[in-house]
C-alpha cells in the first residue's frame, strides 16, 4: 500500500477527530467496542481502500517518528523540524506529551 504524504495528512485529521483513540483521559478510551467502532469510522472515511491493521500500523509508525522529533525538541527548544506531519501531530498530540514529560520544566528555559 502507498501512503503519500496527502493521504498520511489524511489519515491523521481522521484520527485527530476520534479521540477515543488518543487520548487515555477520554471516558471510552478502554472500551473494545468504541476503540473499534472509531476504527471503523476512519477505515470508511478514508480516500484508499485499507485494512484496519493497515491503519493501526501507519498510526505506530507516525507516533514512533513523532516521539523522535518530540523528544529532540524538548532537548533543546529551538529545534525545528522539517518532517511533514509533525505540526498536525502536534497540534492534538503536543500537549499530551508535554503533560507525560517528568522533567520538562527542567528543560525550559535551557538551550
Amino acid at each position: 500500500m502507498s501512503w503519500t504524504n496527502d493521504v498520511v495528512l489524511e489519515f491523521l485529521d481522521h484520527y485527530r477527530i476520534e479521540q477515543v483513540l488518543w487520548d487515555p483521559k477520554h471516558l471510552s478510551h478502554k472500551n473494545r467496542n468504541e476503540v473499534n467502532d472509531a476504527w471503523l469510522r476512519i477505515q470508511n472515511s478514508m480516500s484508499i481502500k485499507c485494512s484496519i491493521m493497515d491503519l493501526k500500523k501507519k498510526k505506530e509508525s507516525l507516533m514512533t517518528a513523532f516521539r523522535l522529533h518530540i523528544k529532540r525538541k524538548k532537548k533543546n527548544p529551538r529545534y525545528q523540524t522539517c518532517w511533514f506531519a509533525f505540526s498536525a501531530m502536534e497540534n492534538f498530540l503536543g500537549e499530551k506529551y508535554e503533560y507525560d514529560s517528568t522533567n520538562h520544566s527542567d528543560h525550559e528555559g535551557k538551550i
